[in-house]
């Protein structure tokens, strides 16, 4: 038999990975894992694709590497495919090596967002004997540090990035060559010769001057300690920071920031011990809080509370997060208390990313100001997480997640679709190849600021993906015809000459939980849909919705009772107005005038007893006054009821401050029980909400004790909760659908929400939640992309 018949079988491979795998480490990871397996080829950034590898050797070898890749991914890589074409072997390569970045069209990945300094990091930083890298405050490796904020272009190298002005020393450019190192081909670190610099500035009299400083953490420490506030700019824009123990030091930023009269405001701390100094972190608080993303997780304050009550007034929680940048590390380093770090920014602007601008904007604000010579490419602000009935919610999806995509579970390749979301609390949206893009937290798009950073954020995460604004298919936006996002997706119908689609707002939050739950094209499933406020498809006000259908479209079983909104939007922002309305749908005007519970009402309006009489004409004469059927506005009207606050300062300040009233009820208090009537007309159900408040009348629950008042507030999330899940049932069985989902910012309420799944669920059918996209109105990009998508489908 002839000799080569034993000789191992060569063979050529071509290699594509799709998914998380550029500025993960994920190069640097397959170099050393195909090196060891004695593998010559070449890898590279393949522009939009991925990362591709060519490789030849031993066939059964190259199957080993193929086999256990997965296992040897870097911790933030994510693989979504790997395509492999076999070839004959050619012998073309001597040995292995990471080659120049190449281009690619027709697929798409994602790149990783801003990752926290990690753990050999940090001990590098601390590590006196590397004198680069010690107390460095921008260190990075190739698995941590900032990707997404920096990013420019694809595919993701150091020259598409905001780290292409900072020259790799020649120390630096050894370790990026040196196969055995960290921070080997490593993009976005530098050191202490190469890299940026911090500098603080005092601001005297509005006047910037140099602080002079060779220990910036240490004076910042020093400043902080005085009381001082600071404005620091990171990763994705800045923060506005001061000592958390001292209500004098907050109220005088709360006085700085003038709309921030209750808003709470976020707390970090140096560690997991340090946290739980004052508040309880528990095991999945504790995974959130140390993960990479690094988030701000709402966590129960330990009682007593010993930080500032300015923190975080009138509420039960406290959001917490933990050092994620080195500087973050090197100020903890001092004997400091908890800080606050709060978004740098004039209330309702977004954030100023260069330094001569955030000088000018927060030179109002801040005492001294810490600034940084590294352009930020995109800013974004921290997430925040809230952790409901054992599920992690997301409130604000943003550093740390973005730009991750979140896949429909149908295949749509062929549309290319923008999503400009609502108005408040908004994200956009960008859809490619079955994947969707949400921007950053964007905010409340209600000024030209905030208009502009929609359009560029867009802009932006449609460049990374490669995708010419020409090849867009179709344009999702908000059906109320006023909102800022809907005016923007219009001018760019405009420009270009593309399909829009309106999208009703609940429609968007139902389709949502669909794509998040990964439920098929022809699923359809029940939504309770739970919000402050939406524009109908009638017209009118949504708010609590029960909603049949998949995503291209819905029908609308069931609803809370239409109340009138005495002043439109001034029924938001004073929820007296709301009770007004609520007591009048089954009172005389002069019985509402005689019922205790109307009596404080003038003390809640700004005009007192005479806007009080306008408003009673005005119900005497509702026509033509705007109806809601808002959850928000009726739990709004519940926390004035019960003396938790007058006026909305905040998004969901009287609803939260309500919840937190709640749970406040002392263990094995009875909880009062009242099922809220549900009149039917056809197949549409109503929740007559105005019963509940009759209810409480009756029971003199507003002016009963503390504790009891705090069980019949508990009594009316549960009985919300419970009888909106049945309402959902009823739907379901008359419907044959066995699928019933929970959304809207209602959702994040944890007494509400855990009422509805514990009722479904008791039933036997399945309970669909958020888990990847936020439930309230930062969710709505996503759905609207949903949405597109399968009206396109629908069309072909």
């Amino acid at each position: 038999m002839d000799a080569s018949h034993f000789l191992p079988v060569q063979a050529r491979a071509i290699v594509t990975f799709v998914g998380v795998v550029q500025g993960v480490g994920f190069r640097p990871t397959l170099y050393n894992y195909l090196r060891k397996l004695s593998i010559t080829g070449i890898i590279q950034n393949f522009g939009s694709l991925g990362v591709r590898v060519i490789i030849e050797g031993e066939k059964a070898t190259i199957e080993q590497f193929l086999g256990g890749v997965q296992n040897a991914l870097p911790t933030m890589a994510y693989l979504e495919s790997m395509d492999v074409q076999w070839e004959p072997y050619v012998g073309e390569f001597q040995d292995l090596r990471i080659a120049v970045s190449a281009t690619s069209a027709g697929r798409t990945i994602v790149l990783p967002p801003d990752i926290a300094t990690c753990d050999a990091c940090v001990a590098d930083l601390r590590n006196p004997s590397l004198p680069r890298y010690h107390q460095y405050p921008f260190i990075a490796c190739a698995e941590c540090g900032p990707r997404f904020s920096t990013m420019e272009d694809l595919p993701y190298d150091r020259e598409r990035s905001t780290m292409v002005d900072f020259p790799l020393c020649p120390a630096c450019q050894t370790e990026y060559e040196t196969q055995t190192d960290r921070r080997f081909h490593a993009q976005t670190f530098a050191c202490h010769t190469c890299g940026p610099k911090l500098s603080i500035y005092s601001n005297a009299n509005g006047t910037l001057e140099s602080l002079t400083s060779t220990d910036v953490p240490k004076t910042m420490a020093r400043l902080l300690l005085e009381g001082n506030i600071l404005a620091v700019k990171g990763i994705g824009g800045v923060h506005l920071v001061c000592r958390a123990d001292q209500d004098e030091v907050l109220m005088k930023l709360r006085a700085r920031k003038k709309r921030r009269k209750y808003k709470p405001f976020a707390v970090m701390a140096r560690d997991i011990a340090h946290a739980s100094t004052f508040a309880h972190v528990d095991e999945l608080a504790q995974s959130l809080l140390t993960s990479f993303r690094r988030p701000v997780v709402l966590v129960p304050k330990n009682v007593p509370f010993p930080l500032a009550k300015e923190v975080a007034p009138g509420l039960d929680s406290v959001g917490t997060l933990l050092p994620y940048m080195g500087l973050h590390h090197l100020l903890f380093e001092e004997p400091l208390p908890p800080l606050v770090f709060t978004s740098g920014n004039v209330s309702n602007l977004p954030m100023a990313l260069e330094n001569d601008a955030i000088a000018q904007q927060l030179g109002s604000l801040a005492d001294y100001l810490v600034l940084h010579d590294r352009r930020i490419a995109q800013r974004c602000d921290d997430s925040v997480v809230k952790i409901v009935a054992d599920v992690p919610k997301l409130i604000r999806r943003s550093r740390g997640y973005v730009p991750e995509y979140i896949p429909l579970p149908f295949s749509c390749d062929a549309v290319n679709a923008v999503a400009f979301g609502p108005e408040l609390h908004s994200t956009g949206a960008v859809l490619k190849l079955s994947r969707v893009f949400p921007t950053q937290h964007i905010g409340n798009v209600t000024n030209l600021e905030t208009y502009d950073f929609l359009n560029d954020a867009l802009t932006h995460i449609l460049k990374l993906l490669g995708t010419d604004k020409r090849n867009i298919t179709s344009l999702a936006y908000d059906l109320h015809p006023a909102f800022h996002s809907s005016h923007l997706a219009k001018e760019w119908a405009s420009d270009l000459g593309i399909p829009l689609i309106p999208v009703q707002h609940h429609h968007a939050h139902h389709a949502a939980v669909l794509g998040d739950n990964q439920v098929a094209l022809d699923d359809p499933i029940i939504s309770i849909t739970v919000d402050g406020v939406g524009y109908g498809s009638d017209g009118t006000p949504w708010g609590g919705e029960i909603l049949a259908g998949s995503y291209d479209r819905v029908e609308r079983r069931g609803h809370l009772q239409p109340l009138p909104m005495p002043g439109g939007d001034l029924a938001a922002r004073y929820p007296a107005r709301i009770i007004m309305s609520m007591l009048s749908s089954f009172l005389t005007p002069e019985e509402v005038r005689a019922v205790p519970l109307a009596r404080p009402l003038p003390k809640m309006l700004p005009k007192r007893e005479p806007e009080l009489d306008v408003i009673s004409r005005q119900l005497d004469h509702p026509q033509g006054m705007p109806y809601t059927t808002s959850l928000g506005r009726v739990l709004d009207a519940l926390a004035v009821a019960f003396g938790l606050c007058v006026r909305r300062t905040y998004d969901g300040e009287p609803a939260i401050r309500f919840e937190t009233f709640a749970n406040g009820v002392p263990p094995d208090t009875p909880i009062p029980a009242f099922e809220i009537p549900v009149k039917v007309r056809g197949n549409i159900q109503e929740l007559t909400t105005p019963a509940l408040f009759q209810w409480l009348i009756e029971q003199k629950a507003f002016s009963a004790r503390r504790a009891t008042k705090r069980a019949y507030a508990y009594a009316c999330h549960v009985s919300i909760g419970h009888t909106l899940a049945k309402m959902a049932l009823t739907t379901s069985f008359a419907m044959g659908i066995k699928k019933i989902g929970l959304t809207g910012g209602v959702a994040l309420n944890q007494i509400i929400s855990s009422e509805i799944k514990r009722t479904v669920r008791k039933e036997g059918l399945e309970f669909l939640e958020h888990v990847r996209v936020p439930p309230g109105d930062a969710g709505i990009s996503f759905g609207q992309c949903a949405v597109a998508a399968s009206i396109a489908l629908q069309k072909k």
